[in-house]
C-alpha cells in the first residue's frame, strides 16, 4: 500500500486531513473563487475548469495532497459549484470544502 493510499484510508476513517500534515510532506491548498456564473479564479488567477483540473492533477501526481477551498458568490447556481467540486475530486483533490457566508 502506498503512502497516498494509507492517507486516503485514514481520511475515510475520519482522521482529519490537517492532522496528517505532520506525517505527510505537504498539503497544497488551492483557493477557487466563483464571483459570478461562468467566472473562475484559482489562487487569484482567471482560468477554466479544465485548467483547474490540470493543475490539481499535476500536483496530485507529484504526491502532494491537494485541498481545494471553493468560495462562490450567492448568485452562482448550485450546479456550477457542484461541477467544480466533482471535477476537483475526480482530478485527485484529497479534500474539497465550500466556504459559506
Amino acid at each position: 500500500m502506498t503512502r497516498r493510499q494509507i492517507i486516503l484510508l485514514l481520511i475515510l476513517m475520519g482522521v482529519s486531513l490537517y492532522a496528517l500534515v505532520t506525517w505527510n510532506d505537504t498539503i497544497d491548498q488551492v483557493v477557487v473563487a466563483i464571483p459570478e456564473p461562468g467566472t473562475l479564479l484559482v489562487d487569484g488567477e482567471a482560468m477554466s475548469v479544465e485548467d483547474l483540473v490540470q493543475r490539481i492533477e499535476q500536483r496530485a501526481a507529484s504526491g502532494t495532497l491537494v485541498a481545494v477551498r471553493i468560495d462562490a458568490a450567492p448568485d452562482v447556481p448550485t450546479g456550477d459549484v457542484l461541477d467544480v467540486m466533482n471535477r476537483a475530486e475526480a482530478a485527485g483533490a484529497t479534500k474539497v470544502d465550500i466556504d459559506t457566508p
